[in-house]
């Protein structure tokens, strides 16, 4: 009876058990009722060409083995789903029978690409819109079924696990490589290895974690690498994270390393220990290198009450990587500094943040500071800020402004209070005193002093003024200014895009230069202004009246001067013209300008006629335009200068122009080829771009009046030149030939039979030369070669009939064979000789006697007549001993003196030789007096 009992107990729990797991691997393989059906009958061993399934027992014991060798479900011969030789072992009779639960899941490999796709007509499974409470409900879920188990042990290993950027939904491709979890629910113990592998925006993540020991107090351990990672323009390179962390979430320990690179910036964050207990995250020992020199950090945050506090204090050897990552490349800023920060943030609570900073030798792009100091302290500085503390700068340049002393002082109490800026200089002063009220909706400015004096010449505001600003709303009530006694006001307001704005007035364009334009060029006139800025943020249009009288301007590196310069302009729709304006040179010429210019989209449009016009008139350069027609066009910084000019003058000063680099001159060889060294020759380099951009396109064309001289050259020539590029980096291209010329050489005035004049960019536009002269003296003639930049051209000395070059200097020199010279001529004839090929030196005939009669001192006394002319040397043989001689022209007119000194005051000297009838001694006594 037993028996029968036992054996209906056995046939009814392995039908349950057969009919829950041929319904799951039914549910399982055919669960969408939209595809195509993949399972028409079950056997202990499936085959298609989607799947392959093998039931391996299913024995009275109830263990439940199956094993897939290969599943892929397809959607549109796209495969969103494959497993690979997996195996699952589940005792589901302990299950049914005592509440045990026993299970081991091996496998090769899970892959999802994506989920497939819904078809028309299906039911959507929605999930409640309250995710967070579907979650706990799921985990309760979860939990309660754990909690009915008695005993419950799994262990699952995989060796793969890749879900597909389609399926995550981002570029992020996940792989997980030997997936190992062992959970003993009656040890209360869980195991974990977990490795994984992701490739997101190009970039390879690999992070590697195990935990182990029970599940309210298990240990974590992790690492997270990769070589590379790639956002915008931030790359970050050899990441290295790795930490411990025990009793999830409780406490931890951990450390960060990494580097990354922010246009062409490279710096390196090191935490060297990152904690976690109680609840609070705590990293120390911070450093930051390549951007900061040294650095010792500390920051917590308190993860139950959200507060926040850091300190940080360092130094940088090189402010240049940090400014220009602050500033997202823009205004770079290079010298050193020490600094120091306290930063304390409490949640909902108010916040407080402490700044030392001390800079030296700051110098950026126009800007200059010897020294900076910072002394701030910030509270609640994220809703209504108490600002207090001093910046100070000193001797600070800007453009061809400078400071000795600037200082910004803060005393703003919970956004109220005054901000003073001050500044002394000998050119320039500035004094200004503001008040700001700050509130959560509405921020008030009010501007109640500002004086500055520059070059004497005050800038003020005739009373205070107010900017109000309210949500997207800013209204500026009437502030008068006067630059020396011309007022001019400014006023308006801004709702929401709307604009409304006048600017009307009088200012002394001189003053207004010296103040804001920098350039150093002479500007005068005064400029009248009545405009109203009206319209929207994204479309306004300037309208009104721009008036100038008594216009001056002058050009202080090329002499150019615009007198008699005076207009009025009518503004409409933000389009100014100019109509009929003359302007003068001073001196009979003068431009005719017609035009346009667009405020909005800050565009030229302007042509004018040039009649004898001076454009260029200084010592090293002149340029007289005999007519011309130019244009300018194009945006503000881009504008292009076009035309032809026909010169009526042109001269061009070499000395003057590169005096500090003409060199020696060098004689070279002309029967042997010559090497042009070209490394020293150079390109026009780049300066750093000025706001306003203007380059050239000029046709020039030089009649014979193109004047050439200095170097002991003077010539005239003519030719065509193409100037082109800009203000800043002017570029000259063209060739112009001889017409007329000599050149000084040796004192000998020899005309030039030919020549050019190449201007080819190099260089600067220093010119090249390439002249050839000749003189014909006492049947001998003479040729000079001149070829090379016209800073320092090299000289070839020939002649007919031949001649060595020490006969050739020779017959230049003195008009006779060097055979034939006196001592002195000889040395002098050497001493050419040696400058024009090198070797002097540029020393002094002296200087060449020196080395050739090894004398530590040498001069030549010239007398009354040439037979008095006497070669002096002397020569020093110790301390107290030296020796003197005299050479005459003649033996009789030579001596030797010796000088012995006794004391500092007194000296013996011996004197013997032709010039004396008989020898002598002396004794002399010298003093000061």
């Amino acid at each position: 009876m037993k028996i029968l009992k036992f054996l209906a107990a056995f046939f009814k729990w392995f039908l349950i058990v057969f009919v829950i797991s041929l319904a799951t691997l039914m549910t399982f393989l055919s669960f969408d009722k939209g595809k195509e059906t993949l399972v028409n009958t079950i056997n202990t061993h499936l085959n298609t060409e989607s799947y392959n399934v093998k039931i391996r027992s299913l024995s009275s014991f109830f263990p439940f083995v199956f094993s897939i060798d290969r599943i892929d479900l397809k959607e549109e011969e796209k495969t969103w789903l494959s497993i690979k030789d997996v195996t699952i072992d589940l005792n589901i009779g302990s299950f049914f029978l005592t509440r045990d639960l026993e299970g081991v899941f091996v496998g090769e490999g899970v892959f999802l690409n994506s989920l497939p796709k819904e078809k028309e007509g299906e039911s959507e499974v929605k999930i409640n819109n309250d995710e967070s409470a579907s979650i706990t409900q799921l985990l309760s879920i979860i939990h309660a079924f754990l909690t009915s188990l008695n005993k419950f042990n799994i262990s699952i290993d995989l060796s793969r696990l890749h879900l597909s950027p389609e399926f995550i939904g981002q570029e992020i491709d996940l792989a997980l490589d030997g997936i190992s979890l062992k959970y003993d629910k009656s040890k209360n113990h869980l195991s974990v290895v977990l490795p994984l592998l992701t490739r997101s925006f190009g970039s390879k993540l690999s992070f590697l974690a195990s935990a182990e020991g029970e599940i309210e107090d298990f240990t974590v351990s992790f690492s997270i690498k990769t070589p590379e990672f790639h956002y915008d323009a931030l790359d970050f390179k050899n990441i290295a994270l790795q930490g411990k962390v025990t009793g999830l979430p409780s406490k931890g320990h951990g450390n960060l390393e990494l580097d990354f690179l922010y246009n062409d910036i490279k710096a390196s964050l090191n935490l060297a220990s990152i904690t976690l207990v109680d609840q609070i995250l705590s990293l120390k020992n911070i450093s930051l290198n390549g951007l900061l020199s040294s650095t010792q950090g500390d920051l917590s945050y308190n993860f139950e009450t959200e507060e926040v506090a850091a300190s940080i204090k360092g130094n940088s050897r090189d402010l240049t990587s940090l400014t220009s990552l602050a500033s997202l490349g823009r205004f770079p800023l290079s010298g050193t500094a020490t600094f120091e920060g306290h930063l304390k943030m409490h949640g909902t609570g108010p916040d407080s943040l402490r700044l030392k900073l001390q800079g030296t030798q700051l110098t950026g792009e126009d800007i200059s500071v010897a020294s900076l100091n910072a002394d701030l302290l910030l509270d609640d500085f994220l809703t209504i800020p108490t600002v207090k503390g001093t910046i100070g700068m000193t001797d600070i340049k800007s453009n061809d402004v400078a400071l000795d002393t600037l200082t910004l002082q803060s005393h703003l109490e919970k956004g109220q209070g005054p901000l003073s800026l001050k500044g002394q200089g000998k050119e320039l002063t500035l004094d200004s005193l503001s008040t700001l009220n700050l509130g959560t909706d509405r921020q008030i400015i009010t501007l109640n002093t500002f004086k500055a004096l520059y070059d004497k010449e005050p800038f003020n505001l005739e009373k205070p003024f107010t900017i109000e600003v309210f949500g997207d709303d800013v209204t500026v009530s009437p502030a008068t200014f006067k630059i020396v006694t011309f007022p001019f006001t400014f006023q308006g307001k801004k709702q929401g895009t709307a604009l409304d704005f006048s600017l009307k007035g009088e200012t002394d364009l001189g003053v207004l230069s010296k103040l804001f334009l920098y350039t150093g060029d002479i500007v005068k006139g005064i400029l009248s202004i009545d405009f109203t800025i009206a319209g929207s943020v994204d479309q306004f249009d300037y309208d009104g009246i721009l008036e100038l009288k008594k216009g001056y301007y002058e050009n202080i590196t090329y002499g150019t001067k615009l007198h008699d310069l005076s207009f009025k302009a009518q503004a409409k729709d933000g389009l100014i013209t100019l109509n009929n304006v003359k302007t003068r040179d001073g001196y009979g010429g003068y431009l005719h300008l017609n035009g346009t210019y667009d405020l909005i989209k800050k565009v030229f449009d302007f042509k004018a006629d040039a009649v004898k016009m001076r454009f260029a008139y200084t010592d090293k350069l002149k340029i007289i335009a005999r007519e011309g027609a130019l244009t300018l066009k194009g945006p503000y910084n881009n504008a292009i200068a076009s035309g032809s000019l026909t010169m009526d003058e042109v001269a061009y000063n070499i000395t003057a122009a590169f005096g500090e680099d003409v060199a020696e001159l060098n004689v070279i060889d002309p029967s042997k080829p010559q090497k042009i060294d070209k490394s020293k020759l150079k390109t026009n380099q780049k300066k750093s771009p000025n706001a306003f951009k203007l380059t050239f396109d000029f046709d020039i064309k030089i009649p014979p009046v193109f004047r050439v001289y200095g170097l002991g050259l003077d010539s005239l020539w003519e030719g065509e030149l193409k100037v082109t590029q800009s203000l800043d980096d002017i570029l000259m291209v063209g060739e112009i030939d001889l017409k007329e010329g000599e050149l000084d050489f040796l004192g000998q005035t020899i005309e030039i039979d030919e020549g050019t004049l190449s201007f080819d960019g190099q260089e600067e536009n220093i010119p090249y030369l390439a002249l050839q002269a000749s003189l014909e003296k006492n049947d001998f003639k003479a040729i000079v070669a001149l070829n090379g930049r016209a800073t320092k051209p090299s000289f070839a000395l020939s002649s007919e009939p031949p001649l060595p070059q020490e006969e050739i200097l020779s017959q230049l020199l003195f008009g006779s064979h060097s055979s034939k010279l006196s001592p002195l001529s000889a040395l002098k004839l050497a001493k050419v000789a040696g400058e024009l090929s090198g070797v002097g030196g540029g020393g002094s005939f002296t200087d060449l006697m020196k080395d050739h009669l090894g004398k530590e001192e040498v001069e030549v006394d010239g007398g009354d007549n040439k037979k008095d002319a006497l070669l002096k040397a002397k020569d020093t043989l110790s301390d107290k001993v030296s020796i003197h001689l005299d050479q005459g022209v003649t033996p009789m007119d030579s001596k030797v003196v010796v000088e012995v000194e006794v004391t500092p005051k007194v000296t013996i000297s011996t004197e013997a030789g032709a010039a004396k009838s008989s020898e002598s001694v002396g004794v002399n006594y010298k003093w000061d007096y």
